[in-house]
């Protein structure tokens, strides 16, 4: 690389996705059911951590 004058430069963009991704459910364009195991109202919001950081499906 050096004897070539060659470099790297990687790139790392994504183009503001989150508010679009975030919309396309409520569009009805894209069915998150299937991804779901559970739904926790705010109150129990730790409660949810603690259950994805277990990893236990059974729970």
């Amino acid at each position: 690389m050096q004897a070539k004058e060659i470099r790297i430069e990687p790139v790392f963009r994504y183009a503001n996705p989150f508010p679009r991704t975030i919309a396309l459910p409520g569009a009805g364009k894209s069915d998150i059911e299937p991804l779901l195991s559970a739904a926790h109202p705010f109150e129990q919001g730790i409660g949810a951590f603690v259950r994805a950081a277990r990893a236990d499906p059974t729970i």
